[in-house]
């Protein structure tokens, strides 16, 4: 076929986001992708085959926030004294001086995801006697294992830890989350109060804001010259990951734009 250059159809440039993905009921969803990443959507195929009645996404939060608040009470604790050490001359790194426990939350939530899916490997292995069902799950298992885990999971993470459900900016909203943590990290040692750089984030009870931002310093925590870059480059790790996604949705029901285009 030859393209007229002079037909104005062939000179339009139509940007389209994933409303038309969710119009043909694909999960595109930046809420979609967390709980394949996490592992959620997985378990509540384990459940729905099971017959066992629970929100698989529910109990993972519960049980991530019931393993970082006691870690942060052991490694920070509420409202301390606080003493900076320094990686180098030119960035600080705040830990408390009267922790037994060197804050380390990126080694924590990695942790805690590496558990989690290996107890889904155990329910896949034991509770499935079916060989086609127990491989097609430990494919999805060993696929999801295979992600690269990313600086920016552990943020989100945070975020969904620590932010409460009334919060102006959701934990699962990508894109201010990203500004507000590249902010936090970029801006600390400027003439800016912290709470004007989160001023638009509401926080659960208790030490959940400081817990929040001990956990973003720490997980960022490079000197001030490498400290951008850093960042950069875990957000690309993040961002392949969420297109492998993308692409893995798409593949799995290649017509449905087809169908849904043949509507209109």
């Amino acid at each position: 076929m030859i393209l007229n250059d002079n037909d104005e159809t062939n000179r339009q440039l139509i940007v389209m986001g994933n409303g038309f993905d969710l119009q043909c009921g694909m999960p595109t969803r930046y809420q979609d992708f967390f709980d394949y990443r996490f592992g959620i959507s997985l378990q509540n195929k384990i459940n729905q085959k099971k017959d066992v009645n629970s929100n698989a996404r529910v109990a993972f939060y519960k049980d991530l926030t019931e393993e970082l608040y006691p870690y942060f009470d052991i490694t920070v604790g509420p409202k301390r004294t606080i003493s900076v050490t320094y990686l180098d001359d030119s960035r600080p790194s705040y830990y408390p001086s009267t922790n037994k426990e060197k804050l380390q939350i990126v080694s924590k939530t990695q942790s805690f995801m590496q558990n989690y899916l290996q107890k889904i490997k155990e329910q896949i292995t034991s509770k499935f006697t079916d060989p086609k069902i127990q491989k097609k799950f430990l494919n999805e298992w060993e696929t999801i294992l295979s992600i690269n885990y990313s600086r920016w999971d552990t943020i989100f993470l945070l975020s969904n830890c620590f932010l409460s459900e009334d919060s102006i900016i959701q934990w699962n909203d990508v894109e201010n989350i990203i500004l507000k943590i590249v902010s936090i990290i970029l801006l600390d040692d400027k003439k800016i109060a912290p709470d004007d750089l989160i001023s638009d984030l509401t926080f659960k009870p208790n030490s959940s804001k400081r817990y929040f931002m001990f956990g973003v310093r720490n997980c960022f925590n490079e000197s001030k010259n490498k400290v951008a870059i850093a960042m950069l480059n875990q957000l690309r790790i993040f961002e392949e990951n969420f297109a492998d996604y993308i692409n893995k949705i798409r593949a799995e029901s290649p017509n449905r734009y087809y169908r849904q285009v043949s509507n209109y």
